[in-house]
């Protein structure tokens, strides 16, 4: 069917427009172009609506005055760009084009090679190479064609050819798994991160593909502090640390996969769009208020007993639940939600020997747990200072009713005298069940003590049959001797008292000891 003559483009940018109301793949055309005598005529390029190619490729030549030029034709309504990449001589030269709407666009190689023309790498092809292989490609199908036309005008040769195929120009990707819940200090896998890639078939020349580049994977985080990845190049599935509490964005970006055509000796690379993913990292910290705790009785009016504790956690993000638990028996635990009480059950065996856990659980995590040692320190004994005299004290009692006659005798009939009589002290420390470690050392200021006096003898009447108590609230006390008799008064022949005394702390019994004093003097055994 002649359309007549029409007036061609030199360059070849022309392009005709044939419509038909059957079927896609119903009609099929060849248009051909008469150029003349030296030329007789050329096939152009034509679209076939069920054509299942976005690409191209054939060797090319410009030996013995051969033109090889490389025809696009965008049959497509809307803007395209064709990749398109010449190899000759060791150097891929690689360019992109874009075609509008039903264009047509030739590329002369020869004039490429002649002007030194530059890809968008800086690359230049060989001023002497005379053959190599071109190829072009979209990125989809159907929107365009390509043609290698190797023309000798001098010979009347024009030949058209097409050796059309499916590109590896892009593929499809997913991550499945890409929303992971890790704990802090711990780390998780995300992905696979996987490719789909179009594999591509050379057409109507025939040849093979391999892969000569495997595919690589890398890995960024969008915040390294609270998710780090350790091997951020290469797997398909990542390792993901959790450093700290919070949430990171996580992407996953394919490096290029090669094939490599044969016979063309051509290069064809596969990229994927990339995925990203959520990490949330979760964590739990726990606060506890008295790292150590006495053993025994507490004072029953004491505002805040050193014998118990609390103990405050905190889990991120929140709505998780809270568990806790002792790792010895020397405490009790009860929780409630993110608080806890505590309280000595057992002396410790050494400092810091029982850990207060709280474990933490978010959704979809494993869970997470914070500790807090605790030490349970038992009275055990007192360290004693020496007994020293702090101070003095007037007394009122009877007069003696014979001075200076050895007897400590009182008058009847009501008369007072005073005398002024010293006061002695002892201080005491209460040390644990770890040797040298007191109470006070370790924050412990408070204690139940208690003392017990027993005066079984005396001397010139100073005998006192009632047993004399006392006690204090604080680990650190003192303990205070003093006599008073009308035998201390002047004129008087003084006397000496040895009582026994025993001192418990917290209900343990710390020591019995003998005291003996004087009108003047104090000492404590041992």
């Amino acid at each position: 069917m002649p359309l007549g003559p029409m007036n061609g483009d030199p360059q070849m940018r022309n392009s005709i427009a044939v419509q038909s109301n059957a079927a896609k793949g119903a009609l099929y055309a060849s248009m051909v172009v008469f150029g003349g005598t030296a030329v007789p005529s050329v096939q152009l390029l034509g679209r076939d609506s069920m054509q299942p190619y976005n690409g191209g490729a054939h060797p090319w030549t410009t030996a013995t005055g051969a033109a090889s030029t490389l025809v696009m034709f965008n049959y497509s309504i809307a803007p395209q760009t064709f990749f398109v990449a010449i190899a000759s001589g060791g150097v891929l030269w690689q360019q992109k084009y874009q075609l509008a709407a039903l264009e047509t666009k030739t590329l002369d190689i020869g004039s490429l090679i002649a002007t030194g023309a530059k890809d968008e790498n800086g690359l230049v092809l060989p001023a002497a190479a005379t053959a190599g292989v071109a190829q072009w490609f979209t990125p989809n199908f159907g929107q365009g064609a390509g043609r290698l036309l190797v023309s000798q005008p001098g010979i009347g040769l024009a030949r058209s050819f097409g050796c059309q195929n499916m590109a590896v120009l892009g593929g499809t990707s997913s991550m499945p798994n890409n929303n992971v819940t890790v704990a802090a200090g711990s780390s998780g896998q995300m992905g696979p991160y996987q490719v789909g890639c179009y594999m591509g078939q050379v057409g109507f020349c025939g040849g093979t593909y391999a892969m000569t580049a495997p595919w690589s994977t890398n890995w960024t985080s969008s915040n390294p502090s609270v998710a780090s990845i350790p091997t951020p190049s290469g797997p398909t599935t990542a390792t993901i640390n959790g450093n700290l509490a919070g949430s990171a964005g996580i992407t996953a970006a394919g490096i290029t996969q090669e094939y490599n055509y044969q016979p063309l000796d051509l290069q064809w690379w596969c990229t994927a769009p990339p995925q990203t993913g959520t990490v949330t990292v979760v964590n739990v910290t726990l606060t506890c208020g008295a790292p150590s705790l006495a053993l025994g009785s507490p004072l029953s009016a004491a505002p805040q007993s050193s014998t118990s504790g609390s103990c405050t956690a905190a889990g991120s993000p929140a709505g998780g639940t809270y568990s806790w638990s002792a790792s010895k028996s020397t405490i009790t635990v009860s929780g409630n939600g993110a608080s806890a009480t505590y309280t000595a059950a057992s002396a410790s065996s050494a400092v810091g020997d029982t850990a207060i856990t709280v474990t933490y659980t978010y959704p979809n995590s494993n869970p997470v747990s914070a500790t807090s040692a605790v030490t349970v320190y038992q009275p055990a004994s007192l360290s004693g200072s020496t007994v020293t005299q702090t101070g003095t004290q007037q007394y009122t009692l009877p007069c003696l009713a014979k001075p200076n006659t050895g007897s400590c005798s009182v008058v009847t009939n009501g008369q007072q005298c005073s005398y002024t009589g010293p006061v002695f002290t002892r201080n005491y420390n209460v040390v644990s069940q770890f040797s040298g470690v007191t109470f006070a050392s370790v924050g412990l200021s408070q204690a139940n003590v208690a003392e017990s006096v027993q005066i079984p003898s005396g001397s010139n009447g100073c005998s006192i049959s009632n047993p004399v108590t006392g006690g204090g609230s604080t680990s650190s006390f003192p303990d205070t001797y003093a006599i008073y008799s009308s035998c201390c008064e002047s004129g008087g022949p003084g006397c000496t008292t040895t009582a026994n005394q025993t001192i418990t702390v917290n209900g343990f019994a710390m020591a019995q000891e003998t005291i003996t004093t004087t009108c003047t003097t104090a000492t404590a055994t041992p």
